[in-house]
């Protein structure tokens, strides 16, 4: 039994079995936490099947996500992709302190791609106060017995994703924000030299320009981008995986299936099933 089971049995089960109020929640907040990270921390964890929103309020952290490596500063926040093996290592020389909330549910992935939220990306929080605070009324509200407190966390959440998706879009210059556009734009994927052309810049500067405030190349970005799309498809349609590799350009869906693989650490119809399991168990009150 998971840590999620192991809690939604123990704690919020019992206060939810009148109710089927959970089975409306696109996204449903599984655990809450804060606290003071000391020098030299480092901790592993082999494969989540959950997205963390890790909060940094002071110092830094480097968060590594499979062969992915990124520096969180004071102030910045960053959503870890489920399936890879994820390290949590304290770069401070001072006690770093941080927030996180740990997010399951039927359609997390749904709310991400709405919320246009870049997974494994540092994103600046333009006001920290008020990021602050959603955090806090997380932890009251999961201190709360009531039957809405739930459901209320939850509802904290949806807010969190979508103050961070506006936050990474007041992040990034203006002049990045139409080729971004672009990219997160249904039909064919843009080439490096039409994204340089909508931020009227050379090819050159464009891809120094966007690497600074993305922390990843044009590619990878856009690489991600359409791997968060797949698992969009994946929640919201009964497509099989040679549609969906289609849907996004893949040659083959033998090709999405290796590139999705190791991004999530799973094959597509595995992360599917799983999606599926979460649903129905939370819809037949099994978890």
């Amino acid at each position: 039994m998971t840590q999620f089971n192991r809690f939604m049995k123990s704690y919020w089960r019992p206060k939810l079995a009148a109710a089927g109020d959970i089975k409306n929640l696109p996204i449903v907040m599984e655990l809450y936490g804060h606290g003071v990270v000391r020098p030299g921390y480092n901790y592993e964890r082999k494969l989540a099947r959950t997205v963390n929103v890790e909060l940094v309020c002071r110092g830094e952290m480097t968060f590594v996500q499979g062969e992915q490596r990124q520096i969180v500063h004071a102030g910045e926040a960053v959503l870890m992709r489920p399936g890879v093996p994820q390290q949590f290592i304290a770069t401070s020389e001072k006690p770093c302190v941080k927030r996180f909330i740990v997010l399951t549910g039927p359609s997390l992935f749904s709310v991400i791609d709405a919320a246009g939220v870049s997974l494994d990306t540092p994103i600046r929080i333009s006001d920290m106060a008020h990021m602050q605070q959603l955090f806090r009324a997380i932890g009251a509200a999961r201190s709360n017995n009531a039957i809405e407190a739930m459901i209320k966390a939850s509802s904290l959440a949806f807010e969190i994703l979508t103050l961070l998706g506006r936050c990474e879009k007041e992040s990034v210059p203006q002049k990045l924000l139409p080729a971004l556009a672009r990219i997160r734009a249904e039909g064919d994927w843009p080439t490096l030299d039409e994204l340089a052309e909508l931020a009227g810049l050379s090819v050159s500067q464009f891809s120094r320009v966007f690497r600074e405030h993305t922390g990843k190349s044009t590619g990878e970005y856009i690489k991600s981008v359409r791997l968060q799309r797949a698992a969009f498809y994946l929640q919201n349609s009964d497509w099989p995986v040679k549609k969906i590799a289609e849907q996004l350009g893949y040659d083959t869906p033998h090709y999405l299936t290796s590139q999705f693989t190791k991004y999530y650490g799973e094959t597509p119809t595995n992360f599917r099933s799983e999606l599926s399991f979460i649903a129905k168990a939370l819809i037949n009150k099994q978890i």
